[in-house]
This record gives structure tokens, sequence and C-alpha cells, in this order.
């Protein structure tokens, strides 16, 4: 099962004539297995959410890098130390070069124009999204999903809360910091 990205045969254009837009860039998934992983390099790591799952994995015992357009604040800084997750600024083809990682995940908000994204398909390096690699890391874990437009994190923040208050040890993923969580 391998990560297959391609492009679609229409390309949609931005209003800037010749702008491809990121939404041209279109993933075609088999299943994502983590078997045989050991290098998980992540290209937009410096969103909580990729920064989060990127702190999962290193406590999971994979070894993790990855990169970001810019500085990366905290959270998601505070985050990244925590777990000693080394990290570059800004993208650069030499940077997913030099660590040789066996799977990329891409965040949301990166496309093919990303240097690192470029590379990871012309060597064929097996590739997925961060949606994806949360999944596989929590598939075997009873979960409650919380969504919606707005209230999603103080809303999850109050369920991992009471069940802890119940005795319950849950893990959690929220988007953002819980004041009564470390």
């Amino acid at each position: 099962m391998q990560f297959r990205p391609y492009r679609s045969a229409s390309r949609s254009t931005s209003p800037y004539q010749g702008e491809e837009t990121r939404s041209s860039f279109l993933y075609n998934f088999d299943m994502l297995t983590l078997t045989g992983i050991k290098k998980i390099y992540f290209i937009g790591i410096g969103g909580i959410g990729m920064s989060a799952v990127a702190g999962i994995c290193a406590h999971q015992s994979y070894e993790v890098s990855g990169s970001d357009a810019s500085t990366i604040y905290a959270p998601a800084k505070t985050v990244l130390d925590k777990y000693s997750i080394k990290y570059k600024v800004p993208y650069q083809e030499l940077n997913i070069k030099k660590f040789l990682p066996n799977l990329v995940v891409i965040g949301g908000g990166e496309g093919a124009e990303n240097p690192e994204v470029e590379y990871a398909i012309a060597q064929g390096i097996r590739m997925t999204s961060f949606a994806e690699l949360l999944h596989e890391l929590v598939k075997d874990k009873r979960r409650i999903v919380v969504t919606g437009t707005h209230g999603k994190t103080t809303t999850t923040a109050l369920i991992a809360l009471m069940l802890k208050s119940m005795g319950e040890n849950p893990g959690f993923f929220i988007g953002g910091l819980g004041q009564d969580f470390q």
C-alpha cells in the first residue's frame, strides 16, 4: 500500500492568471499503515495540530523532524521543544533530503509547489495527510469527536475534564491548550 500523488487532468486555476490553486494537488491514498515506518517528516510542523501529532509520534518512539515556512511560536514550539523535535525554517529541499524519512506528513496548506513536497514526490517517499496519520495513531481507541464552527476546543476540554474527574484517564487531542491539562 502506497500513497501516489497525482495532478488532476483538469487543473483549477486561481483568479490570478496562470497560478494553480493548492486544491489542484490531489492525493490518492491506499490505506496508511505504520508498519516499517521509523522516520516521519512533517511539512508544516508549526501548526498546533501538526506539532501535537509530531509529539505523539515522538512519544511512540518514531524519529521525527519537520519544517515550516517561517518562525514557529508557542504553543507549537513548546510541544516541539518538549519532545526534542528538530525542525527547519524555511522550506528547502535540503531539509527533507538530510533527514531521509520513510513517511512524509503534508500539512493542509501545502501543495505541489513546496520544494519539500516536490522532493518527496520525485523520490517516491510515502506521503500522507495529518488527518490520515492521526486516524492511524488512534484507530484502536474509543473516540469522542467534537465538530462544528465554534466551541470545539472548549467542549473537548470540558469532556476530557469530566472524564478525568470521574476517575478515567482519557487521552485527548485538543486544538488548543487547556488550562487544566499539562
